[in-house]
């Protein structure tokens, strides 16, 4: 709406229809958009893509730290070291769990 609006408004009742209908339609826009925005398969698609730039982030960030840990920066080594280790404790579980099932 216009700030020129006071107590003695000089606008027709044509001006000031046209203004309503144009702020109706203006609402109505950013009601769409809300409603665009908030629909079930729009979130999961946004979910979708923030998941796929964290992981896509994370890997940048891991060949980073391969690449220093092969230069020898012994803060990368040691991230390295802690991967390697909780992977192998992850086998290690798995083949245990299996041969238990296997036992039993």
């Amino acid at each position: 709406m216009s700030d020129q609006n006071t107590s003695s408004d000089t606008r027709t009742p044509e001006e000031i229809q046209a203004e309503l209908e144009a702020t109706r339609r203006e609402m109505s826009r950013t009601v769409d958009q809300l409603v665009a925005e908030l629909q079930p398969a729009r979130i999961a698609e946004k979910t979708k893509e923030a998941a796929q730039d964290k992981v896509l982030g994370l890997l940048e960030e891991a060949k980073a730290v391969i690449v220093r840990a092969r230069q020898g920066d012994p803060d990368a080594l040691r991230r390295v070291g802690y991967v390697a280790a909780g992977a192998a404790a992850v086998v290690g579980l798995t083949i245990l769990r299996a041969v238990r099932r296997h036992r039993a």
